[in-house]
């Protein structure tokens, strides 16, 4: 496991061309990326707060992953608010 920033994950030798266009992406539609951790196999991080992952695998789409990752973090945001009332 390691550790790594934004600027890392856009690096030509040490980054991830998929994850660095997902991370984009994600900041430009007002999420926030946090606690970036790169395993063999994925990258798990926190997006607004919420744990997710990021599958490394050439088959699957990042535009998909996105996607789902948004559709996960409105969901939680949504339970939450509602447990809060």
């Amino acid at each position: 496991m390691k550790i790594r920033t934004i600027e890392d994950i856009h690096d030509k030798e040490i980054g991830h061309k998929r994850f660095a266009w997902f991370v984009d992406t994600a900041i430009e539609n007002g999420y926030k990326i946090t606690d970036i951790k790169e395993y063999n196999e994925k990258f798990k991080f926190k997006m607004n707060g919420w744990p997710l992952e990021f599958d490394k695998w050439p088959d699957l789409s990042a535009k998909w992953q996105y996607e789902l990752c948004c559709s996960l973090v409105v969901m939680n945001e949504k339970l939450k608010e509602i447990q809060g009332n």
